[in-house]
């Protein structure tokens, strides 16, 4: 009786095992299955940088011939002002 139980738990935490580990796989294959679509970007997209660099070269092209449409009605100078040099206003006064 006793080889009989010590046998039944045996098979019984044998089972359990198994379908912990089959509830393991069959969740791992549930999230490839959701994210297959990065995955599959992820090594497709090697072989794509180049048109992706050549979209971003148009796209660059494009802005940068906007900004200068854009700034063809402009008369007045523009100055690039260095924040590291102090104005007079900012150096406080000798006592």
């Amino acid at each position: 009786m006793n080889k009989k139980l010590n046998l039944n738990f045996k098979s019984l935490k044998n089972i359990a095992f198994i379908t912990i580990l089959l509830i393991i796989f069959l969740n791992s294959l549930a999230n490839l299955f959701e994210k297959r679509n990065k995955i599959f970007n992820r090594i497709i997209d090697p072989l794509n940088t180049q048109q992706k660099k050549d979209r971003a070269k148009e796209a660059a092209a494009k802005k940068a011939q906007h900004d200068h449409e854009m700034d063809k009605g402009r008369v007045e100078q523009r100055y690039l002002i260095n924040p590291s040099a102090p104005s007079d206003r900012q150096i406080p006064p000798l006592n």
